[in-house]
């Protein structure tokens, strides 16, 4: 597959994933020493395009992703990632009347793509990799379509273990998360929270690399790849992607130069088989296309903190009430990208309205927009959001509400800590409102669910007052998970210590 792909295998593994490196002997030309070693402080921008043939038209996925290198040393190679690809279609010869308008943001649950879209300037992923390109931590996603994986890894394809080798090969063990509303599946993290509608493929992953040449600290290297299901339809994968290229490892940059990858992605299921091939190409910009970027995208990020002015809120809110298809979607993905300087009630109930609607297509990105556009007049219908079936949207919502400091919603995010796909991100929410989340998160400690227990006592850690040490000095003799009880020991603690009534 390609760079892109092979971000599936070192990143999206279950935790009973099983991977086995295969030393492969071979009389092609040997290179010097393969290993990432990109320089502190550097910027690095690579230009990328991905070209998908459908049966209409060509699918266009393109854009320059740039990453910061924050640590490079003996043990690899950390980085700040940012950027996303924006999707285009091109009509072929004879064929008229598709969507010219771009895709906006897409939710990581109800749709993978969230590596695709018009994303903010200011948003960034963390990677941090070993010398020979196995990811060590990584926090963010830009997962992109066809099981491609992540972009922010499109840059690190494996090296060999040892510089004598001119071949290797990796055979692994992956899975693949699908979701009923969504039109891709989606890589599966062994640390993912899981929706109810998920189900999982299991899949065997390999890849092959062969150094083609090396010559003047450029190492040329061929690489095949294939991903099939276990699962089949018709005694075929329901899920296959395969292909073929090359990759440049530059040794005096430290990391990849270039990559061509040609690829095909085929689902099946019942009598429809759906193949799309595919091509993928990534190039480094020069120091002067970086350098006229990086103004660019300076001023991008000097616009996009300036407040929306009035002319500008009365054109998107009547893009908001528009007949027209694409209106309302352009309108919500420039609210959800900026903010008022001050409420506009207006805005704020016809976002409330659009999520409440049935077109459930623009409900994520009103859910973004109201993070920055609720007011306390929707707080209500705010409130019945965090029963919507997204995942994402629930989360928006907890953080709108968080930010009016919506003490009546206080009682219903405390509620989402019994959820698994919500509790990291309620209980993150409830620490904004400092004490007056106390109350309601208290009643948690009785949960038959010990990881709910657990969270709420770590919450009351931060927030709690002496009103919380009865119960928590219950659990914390005798409680029947041991974590549960010494976490619940910390918070006591804390809080004694906390006697002066100034909380984190």
């Amino acid at each position: 597959m390609t760079a892109l792909a092979t971000s599936i295998r070192r990143n999206s593994l279950s935790a009973g994933s099983i991977a086995l490196l295969l030393i492969l002997a071979s009389t092609t030309a040997r290179a010097e020493k393969l290993k990432y070693a990109l320089k502190k402080g550097e910027s690095v921008v690579y230009r990328v395009r991905i070209e998908a043939q459908r049966d209409s038209h060509t699918e266009i996925y393109a854009g320059t992703p740039s990453l910061r290198v924050t640590k490079s040393d003996l043990d690899g190679v950390a980085y700040t990632f940012s950027g996303t690809l924006s999707q285009s279609q091109k009509s072929k010869p004879g064929v008229r009347n598709f969507p010219r308008f771009p895709r906006g943001p897409r939710s990581p649950f109800g749709s993978p793509l969230t590596g695709v879209g018009i994303g903010s300037p200011l948003s960034s992923e963390t990677v941090e990799i070993n010398t020979r390109g196995r990811v060590v931590t990584r926090r963010g996603s830009s997962q992109l379509p066809f099981l491609l994986g992540n972009l922010s890894e499109l840059m690190i394809e494996l090296l060999p273990e040892d510089d004598k080798q001119d071949a290797w090969s990796l055979q692994e063990t992956t899975s693949i998360g699908m979701s009923s509303s969504s039109r891709f599946p989606r890589p599966r993290s062994p640390f993912a929270r899981d929706d109810a509608d998920r189900k999982v493929l299991n899949a065997i992953e390999k890849t092959e690399y062969k150094i083609k040449s090396s010559e003047a600290g450029k190492t040329l290297v061929e690489k095949t790849y294939s991903l099939k299901t276990d699962a089949t339809n018709r005694g075929k994968p329901k899920l296959e992607v395969t292909g073929a290229g090359t990759f440049t490892f530059d040794a005096a940059l430290g990391g990849l130069s270039q990559a061509e990858y040609k690829m095909s992605y085929i689902s099946r299921d019942g009598n429809t088989t759906v193949e799309v091939p595919f091509t993928l190409t990534l190039s480094l910009l020069s120091d002067e296309e970086r350098k006229k970027l990086e103004a660019t995208r300076a001023k991008a990020v000097a616009k996009a903190k300036q407040p929306l002015g009035a002319d500008e809120q009365t054109k998107l809110l009547a893009g908001l009430k528009s007949n027209d298809v694409g209106q309302p979607l352009r309108s919500l993905i420039a609210l959800s990208q900026k903010g008022p300087d001050q409420p506009n009630p207006e805005i704020a109930r016809a976002l409330a309205t659009i999520l409440a609607g049935d077109k459930e297509s623009l409900h994520f990105t009103a859910a973004k927009a109201l993070e920055k556009w609720g007011t306390q007049q929707v707080v209500p219908e705010m409130v019945d959001a965090l029963s919507n079936s997204s995942t994402i949207v629930r989360h928006s919502m907890m953080t709108a509400l968080a930010n009016l400091k919506a003490e009546k919603a206080i009682k219903a995010i405390a509620a989402a800590l019994a959820k698994q796909s919500d509790r990291h991100h309620a209980s993150k929410v409830l620490r904004k409102f400092g004490p007056a989340a106390e109350s309601a998160v208290v009643g948690h400690l009785k949960s038959d669910e010990w990881v709910t227990r657990l969270e709420a006592c770590r919450i009351l850690k931060d927030v709690g007052t002496v009103k919380s040490l009865d119960a928590l000095g219950a659990i914390s003799s005798s409680d029947k998970n041991a974590l549960v009880k010494r976490t619940a020991k910390d918070a006591v603690e804390a809080i004694k210590k906390r006697g002066d009534g100034k909380f984190i």
